[in-house]
C-alpha cells in the first residue's frame, strides 16, 4: 500500500470520527488526538462499555464461553 492510499484511509477514518461527533455531541473525547486514535483502532476509550470485559467484570471471552471452558 503506498503512502497516498494510507493517508487517504487515515483521513477517511478521521472524517468518520468527526461525523459521529456531529451526530452525537455527548460521544466523549473530542480532540484531534482522539480522532487519530480512532483512525488507528476505532476505540477512543477503555471504559467498561468499550473495554475488555475480562478486565472489568472478570467474564470469560466469547471463545471460552462457546468451548465451555471454566
Amino acid at each position: 500500500m503506498n503512502r497516498a492510499l494510507r493517508r487517504h484511509h487515515e483521513q477517511r477514518m478521521k472524517d468518520r470520527f468527526y461525523d459521529k461527533q456531529r451526530k452525537n455531541p455527548f460521544w466523549g473525547n473530542t480532540g484531534p488526538k482522539a480522532a487519530g486514535v480512532y483512525a488507528n483502532h476505532k476505540c477512543v476509550c477503555s471504559c467498561a462499555m468499550c473495554g475488555n470485559p475480562r478486565r472489568h467484570f472478570g467474564e470469560r471471552s466469547m471463545q471460552e464461553k462457546r468451548a465451555g471452558w471454566r
